[in-house]
């Protein structure tokens, strides 16, 4: 079975990569029959080609690096279930038929039974996540987030609804009524709510092979015959590792090269993420990518915990700013713009302003930054040269 696409195709039957994919699905415990493998297979290869890949190999090496991508992958996957409505257990995939084989040692058959009426989720409900059971009065919540101008279908609605439950579980309301009540007489809980959807999930020097790639080709491109200090800005930067690990990056290289001081630029929606960036303070957790040496020339012990401080001199080269990705870019003339695992939790039509927004801000021949499961759109991916595919570094054309 072959489909082809504009520049590439997956071959369903040769592609030796399903097995191994099969296998990863078996070890994450997401159950399936062995005659449900290759629908499996052909829902994996549309999400394949959606992401970008060639091949199913492609595909396993990104859900095995991102554990929130395979986890959104699973939940993506559900959605080709159906359920019965009697008895809300799920059934497979594909469903089995029996052969005149299976009916040789069974009792004598018995009169036909009505079928049960097999009903396929909505969309928006088509999820493994536990609901309120009063889902009808999740309106409230969205006429809320409305009235107070917030693009709430800007997100997954996925990832909105596991934000959202934890912090009804925070504050222990399990219904959409009662934690509605709640945002009405808490102005609090509404900033909450809100700096619960900023990812915090970061570290020093992820995916050592991109900085690799930074410090060999595209800084020295940039810093190369620059009379002004170079412009970067790191997108959805939480508690500050990336933009420190630039930081880092560009006071190694400036022994080696000549350019001015640098202006980096951090920013994310949540205030309480960006002040504790700013005191550059982390766990020995957060610095398990970094060389010891590095860890002795930059940071500094406090006291007998486990926790790490970044020197002033570093810390004072990141500036931080509060910014929502929703809004227009806090700046212009960027020459690197680095926004890496965020857009996976949008939707695909609001991560196509992101990206034409992201190119407004670029100078001609900047570059671009993106997560290793994150891709550029079709309506944009002219705009941009690719640099190096598999550390998704792009760059932005004349």
């Amino acid at each position: 079975m072959q489909i082809n696409y504009d520049k590439f195709s997956i071959q369903l039957e040769s592609d030796q990569g399903k097995y191994e994919i099969i296998e990863f699905l078996r070890q994450k415990k997401f159950e399936f029959t062995r005659k449900d493998e290759k629908r499996i297979l052909l829902r994996l290869r549309y999400q394949a080609r959606k992401m970008g890949y060639r091949n199913f190999k492609e595909l396993l090496n990104c859900l095995k690096s991102d554990p929130q991508t395979s986890e959104s992958v699973f939940q993506w996957l559900e959605k080709g279930r159906a359920y019965h409505e009697e008895d809300r257990s799920f059934v497979p995939l594909i469903r089995q038929k029996k052969t005149l084989k299976d009916y040789v040692t069974e009792a004598p058959i018995k009169p036909k039974k009505k079928k049960k009426k097999i009903v396929i989720l909505p969309l928006e409900f088509e999820s493994n996540l536990d609901l309120p059971a009063d889902n009808k009065n999740l309106s409230l919540i969205f006429d809320f987030l409305s009235a107070k101008k917030i693009n709430y279908q800007a997100y997954k609605l996925n990832h909105f609804l596991r934000r959202l439950h934890a912090r009804m579980k925070r504050v222990s309301k399990n219904t959409y009524k009662g934690y509605h009540n709640l945002l009405q007489t808490s102005s609090d809980e509404f900033k909450l709510l809100m700096d619960n959807f900023s990812i915090n999930v970061t570290r020093f020097f992820r995916d050592k092979e991109l900085f690799l790639s930074l410090e060999r080709d595209v800084i020295p491109q940039i810093s190369l015959g620059k009379k002004n200090p170079i412009r970067i800005w790191s997108a959805g930067c939480a508690v500050g590792p990336e933009p420190y690990s630039i930081a880092i990056l560009l006071n190694e290289l400036k022994m080696k090269n000549t350019f001015k001081n640098p202006y980096i630029l951090a920013t994310d929606i949540n205030q309480g993420l960006l002040q504790q960036a700013m005191k550059g303070v982390y766990s020995d957790k957060s610095l398990e990518e970094v060389d010891k040496l590095k860890i002795l020339k930059y940071f500094q012990h406090v006291n007998d915990s486990d926790l790490y401080q970044l020197l002033p001199r570093i810390r004072n080269m990141v500036t931080f700013k509060q910014h929502d990705l929703r809004n227009p870019p806090p700046g212009r003339d960027f020459d690197l713009i680095l926004c890496r695992n965020v857009l996976i939790y949008f939707s695909r039509a609001q991560s196509e302003i992101f990206f034409k927004q992201f190119h407004a801000a670029l100078k001609s021949k900047g570059y671009l930054v993106l997560g290793r499961c994150e891709v550029l759109p079709q309506s944009i991916k002219q705009k941009f040269e690719i640099i190096d595919t598999k550390n998704r570094i792009y760059k932005k054309k004349e």
